[in-house]
């Protein structure tokens, strides 16, 4: 019985596990291997859900791929063009019985570029059209990364 308990229990638990660890190896590898096709080496990344970003200090570029679906988006930014960066937190006020709240509906990370020409990139970190309703550490990524691009557009 407790045999069947653990059964039950462990092995769902094992199988997601690797799983996600499978998926991770898959978004690592096309990061990387983005990086690479521009001739930059990734210094320092990460990965949330179905998405991974990275940065080569060295070329001062920012990497991006994200899976939505069936699909996947790739975008390679240079910060040498980039006059600012800001994370746009869209988000509304909700009311209900047991208070007020904030429910945020997309976070993006978004490059100005110098040229005026040039429309403004954005990097996707949340979305709840095509992401699952509750974050998971999206917030504190996001706000991580602005810090990180911000950090090198002052040293460059």
């Amino acid at each position: 019985m407790i045999g069947m308990i653990v059964f039950i229990f462990v092995i769902p638990s094992v199988w997601i596990y690797i799983s996600n660890l499978k998926k991770e190896k898959q978004l690592k590898n096309k990061l990387f291997n983005l990086a690479a096709t521009s001739s930059c080496a990734i210094s320092e990344f990460d990965f949330w859900k179905n998405s991974a970003i990275g940065l080569d200090k060295n070329r001062h570029k920012i990497f991006y791929v994200r899976n939505i679906k069936s699909e996947e988006y790739k975008k390679e930014v240079d910060l040498s063009e980039i006059q600012k960066c800001r994370v746009i937190n869209a988000s509304r006020s909700l009311h209900s019985k047991n208070g007020n709240y904030t429910a945020i509906d997309k976070l993006e990370l978004i490059f100005t570029f110098r040229d005026k020409n040039i429309p403004e990139v954005g990097l996707e970190f949340y979305n709840t059209t095509h992401d699952s309703l509750s974050l998971a550490g999206e917030v504190q990524l996001v706000e991580k990364w602005s810090g990180i691009v911000d950090m090198e557009l002052v040293h460059h």
